[in-house]
């Protein structure tokens, strides 16, 4: 997994010119007055290394140095272990006057450039906690990007080099599964939902079913929709199948 070591930040916003050093293994702080900076320096982090993909990202004329737009803005990420085995710096640039304003590009271990790709990033998980205390956000599930779906997904990808860990968790799942499925009000409760559904569509080829994959622990929770994620958190997923 790759490890950002350096941010550095040309005429954005407020800053004409700034580097950010990330020290190793450690969360970094920032704290000043107000109107130092900090929001600007976070937003450029956000930029080149958060859930929007940075070739895309518009700026206004509030984001430019001195408001001027006829400035070049530069954002680069430099890292202390090759990005997705591969990218030893990224770089976003901006100048407004040109036919294709953003430029966003990779410069390879071989010294070679490439456009990354939004997966490529993922290998390097930066986590921003910013003066909102956003850290509910960070501890859920909403997206792919927070801090406990990225934790989650790197578990997961470690679960599945243990084939006989996997088939002990699917063995315990399917236990849990049939145990619940002897508690009589849950019986009930399918049993009426499966005839009030199917009476309510007679005209649907479809039928509706219960299950618990949303909790199975071989899927990782943000692999599933969103629409299967809201589901999930109600504690029953339902299946539609023909």
């Amino acid at each position: 997994m790759a490890e950002l070591a350096t941010l550095k930040i040309s005429k954005f916003r407020s800053i004409e010119g700034a580097t950010i050093v990330f020290p190793p293994g450690m969360p970094v702080v920032l704290f000043g007055q107000n109107n130092a900076g900090k929001s600007n320096i976070i937003r450029a982090l956000n930029i080149i290394m958060g859930e929007q993909y940075p070739k895309s990202i518009i700026l206004d004329e509030s984001d430019y140095f001195l408001r001027n737009p006829d400035q070049i803005v530069e954002i680069s990420a430099f890292f202390r272990s090759p990005l997705s085995g591969l990218y030893q710096e990224i770089h976003w640039i901006h100048q407004r006057d040109q036919d294709e304003p953003t430029l966003f590009e990779g410069i390879t271990i071989s010294g070679g450039k490439k456009w990354p790709k939004g997966e490529d990033r993922e290998d390097c998980i930066v986590v921003t906690i910013e003066a909102d205390r956003n850290l509910k956000y960070q501890l859920s599930y909403s997206t792919k990007y927070t801090m406990l779906s990225r934790l989650m997904h790197r578990f997961h990808d470690v679960l599945h080099r243990y084939e006989n860990v996997k088939e002990s968790l699917k063995d315990c799942f399917g236990k849990t599964k049939e145990a619940f499925g002897q508690v009589p009000e849950f019986q009930e409760f399918s049993s009426a939902l499966r005839e009030d559904i199917s009476c309510a569509l007679q005209c649907w080829s479809y039928k509706l079913d219960i299950d618990f994959e949303a909790y199975n622990p071989l899927n990782f929770p943000c692999t599933a929709s969103s629409s299967q994620r809201r589901r999930g958190n109600k504690g029953l997923r339902r299946t539609w199948n023909r």
